[in-house]
């Protein structure tokens, strides 16, 4: 009996090193897979011009350390400043999988807003975040790039929530601004789960789809939006069924799906470590960040807030199947505005994350109705000696 037991022991031993030693080289296989496709992503999006922009570093907003990193093919290019959404939905790291275009044509800037990513850096020390701080944060850092590069004026991109931050600046300090766009504008976010309910049901009975109708008829009422743990999670509840049904990004049809892409995005990055993406996962500081600014756009309504009238071009673009930002609400916004120009783009193939659901119809966005704008703002205000056609 105890040699046999000693056999099981060393048997034993004997598989549990084998198990390590492949579970050691898959482990070795999937670093050096991983270090092999993030040296191709950083090849294929380097800035390799020799007066090209690629710039990564802290900048001070509101007292604040906050993160930015700006790219551009060529010095001098308009600038744009992407706003990205959440709370928290930073995309410093994961913007290779869209922008890299669009620095063909503008010196794009990447922040991670106050708290979040690489701007949590000093969470123990700074003030709880706020709607508002948010978006006196962005126009000082457009104060700040304007210097830096010489410019008058930047083009402001907003994403969902960012949206609330870029609508907040452009009603604010027009001068600041070329143009506004807004990709998934938000127009009220007290209502904005039911609203998504809403649009779903009605979708779901044109489509003959019970189970969905009988999912969303048995949800209870939202809970107040000032509640925002209780309302972020029954709007899960409805955001769950969203993304199961192409609504958040329309060719991913479930959550499994979706979180792959997202988290290979992150694995693949050429500029995050697994430290920083592991970080991130775990997260930390909800009470100094995502609760509070939740609760301070608590009664955020487009209309209430800022008004209708902007003095400044407005764009504004919504994926045909978005029913986290519903279309239909979009839609109705942007025929209220007034400002010296204006514009609805709905993109027929694309739900909540149209920058990577049709990239080459939001890059045409970008080229054909924002740079004209920025280029006839630029001729105006060249001195005479430099307008175009001008005499020497």
């Amino acid at each position: 009996m105890g040699i046999r037991l000693k056999s099981l022991i060393r048997y034993g031993s004997m598989f549990v090193a084998a198990v390590l030693v492949l579970f050691a080289v898959w482990l070795g296989g999937a670093l050096w897979a991983r270090a092999q496709i993030r040296d191709v992503n950083a090849g294929s999006t380097r800035i390799f011009a020799e007066d090209g922009v690629a710039e990564q570093e802290y900048v001070t907003l509101g007292g604040v350390r906050q993160w930015i990193s700006v790219r551009a093919m060529t010095r001098g290019q308009p600038l744009l400043l992407y706003l990205h959404g959440g709370p928290g939905g930073v995309i410093s790291d994961v913007s290779y999988v869209f922008a890299r275009p669009w620095e063909d044509f503008f010196t794009v800037v990447q922040w991670d807003q106050r708290g979040f990513g690489r701007s949590a850096i000093d969470l123990d020390t700074m003030a709880p975040v706020t709607e508002e701080q948010l978006v006196a944060d962005a126009i000082e850092l457009i104060e700040q790039l304007r210097k830096r590069y010489g410019q008058r004026k930047i083009v402001l991109v907003g994403q969902s929530f960012g949206t609330i931050i870029g609508a907040g600046v452009a009603r604010q300090r027009p001068d600041l601004l070329h143009a506004y766009v807004g990709l998934g504008q938000v127009t009220n976010w007290s209502t904005i789960f039911a609203d998504a309910r809403a649009a779903m049901l009605a979708d779901a009975h044109d489509a003959s789809d019970p189970a969905l109708v009988d999912a969303l008829d048995k949800l209870p009422p939202a809970p107040p939006a000032s509640d925002p743990v209780a309302y972020a999670g029954w709007g899960d509840r409805i955001q769950l069924e969203a993304v199961r049904r192409g609504h958040f990004w329309y060719n991913a049809r479930s959550e499994g799906d979706l979180l792959r892409r997202i988290l290979n995005w992150q694995l693949l990055s050429p500029t995050q470590s697994l430290g920083q993406i592991g970080a991130r996962l775990v997260g930390s500081g909800k009470e100094k960040t995502l609760l509070p600014v939740l609760r301070s756009i608590a009664d955020w309504d487009f209309r209430k807030k800022l008004g209708t009238h902007f003095d400044v071009p407005m764009i504004f673009v919504s994926g045909r199947h978005d029913f986290i930002t519903p279309v239909g609400n979009v839609i109705a916004l942007e025929r209220e505005i007034d400002a010296p120009s204006k514009s609805m783009n709905v993109f027929e193939h694309s739900a909540h994350v149209l920058v990577v659901e049709e990239p080459g119809r939001m890059l045409r966005v970008l080229t054909d109705q924002v740079l004209p704008i920025v280029e006839h703002a630029t001729q105006e205000a060249a001195p005479p000696s430099q307008a175009p056609g001008a005499s020497p």
